[in-house]
């Protein structure tokens, strides 16, 4: 299925679970603070936000919950997409921005860094260069990138096309 095919038909399908949601009387803040860990959830943000020395960034906090929550179903197909990594999708469905043409994957799953290749797409960029599945980054360009996700490892080897990256792996 084309990718802008793809996103109209989530489109639908998420206007669609909404509108038979409203007619059905589903309020889900109501059912998530009748649920105890909903409140547990609640009460935990508001004790951040009211109680901690630092000022708290509501962001980080949203994506942090919504990162342990889908991390805690353990399920290599259940994933969350950051609004960051939703932006890089957009650029590479409208082609204004170019890759290595590598996929990349965690490294680590229990501390979400670094970064190895789990594919390479024939005649992209990393396959021309010798790079193959299993390879670790290590640098790219003058950064070390051992302890990077593999969005900030993406985002700092993407450009226009043509663009030149030195990148070193491990092999």
């Amino acid at each position: 299925m084309k990718p802008k095919i793809l996103i109209a038909a989530v489109a639908v399908l998420a206007v669609s679970f909404f509108v038979v949601s409203a007619q059905r009387g589903f309020n889900f803040t109501e059912e998530f603070l009748a649920n105890p860990s909903g409140n547990a959830l609640t009460q935990v943000y508001g004790n951040l936000k009211h109680e901690y020395l630092n000022d708290v960034d509501d962001e980080k906090l949203t994506q942090g919950a919504i990162k342990g929550m889908i991390e805690a179903l353990d399920d290599p197909f259940t994933y969350y997409v950051t609004p960051e990594d939703a932006v890089m999708r957009n650029e590479d469905q409208s082609g204004s921005f170019e890759g290595i043409g590598a996929l990349l994957q965690i490294l680590n799953q229990q501390t979400g860094k670094g970064v190895k290749i789990v594919n390479v797409y024939k005649d992209g960029p990393a396959w021309k260069a010798g790079i193959h599945p299993g390879d670790i980054f290590h640098k790219v360009d003058d950064t070390i990138v051992d302890d990077m996700t593999p969005t900030e490892v993406a985002r700092i080897v993407r450009g226009p096309e043509g663009t030149n990256v030195y990148i070193e792996m491990i092999r």
